[in-house]
């Protein structure tokens, strides 16, 4: 079930989107690989029209939070919308640390229990049996818990 014709449309509404310093599908690996820009001066080194400062920057992403739910969320909506897309690969980097994630479809369902492909954003079943129990809350053990079987973190 494709939610939105195609994945250039998912990435234009994405959380994060400002911050994607670039996106690149990976036919042979069916692997849609993400890159967030390193700090907000390469943001603003890229970016023609500066809409948000670095404080909004820093309040954005400013939080481990904020950095969880954006893997996990964004990874589970790319590989419940796009068939064709089997592994999603984002690195994101804040404040002296590097997030690198590999989320892979089979792995998640085996993680969740269920096929996220089943689940649908026009029905109630996306957030029932996903968002409101992954995505939400400060502290979310169970987003923890994906986040950490999917992302390395590291110091730089």
């Amino acid at each position: 079930m494709n939610y939105r014709e195609n994945i250039e449309d998912f990435l234009d509404v994405m959380t994060g989107k400002k911050f994607v310093k670039n996106a690149i599908f990976d036919e042979n690996k069916r692997t849609l690989f993400i890159n967030f820009f390193n700090s907000y001066e390469e943001y603003k080194e890229h970016e023609e029209k500066h809409l948000v400062d670095e404080n909004q920057y820093n309040s954005y992403i400013g939080t481990f939070n904020k950095i969880q739910k954006l893997v996990v969320l964004e990874s589970a909506r790319i590989l419940r919308d796009f068939n064709e897309i089997e592994n999603v690969s984002m690195s994101l980097h804040f404040e002296g640390k590097s997030y690198d994630a590999n989320v892979n479809r089979d792995e998640l369902n085996r993680l969740i229990g269920y096929d996220i492909r089943e689940l649908s954003p026009l029905n109630d079943s996306w957030r029932d049996k996903f968002s409101d129990i992954y995505g939400y809350g400060k502290e979310n053990d169970k987003r923890s818990e994906l986040f950490n079987q999917f992302v390395i973190t590291t110091n730089e």
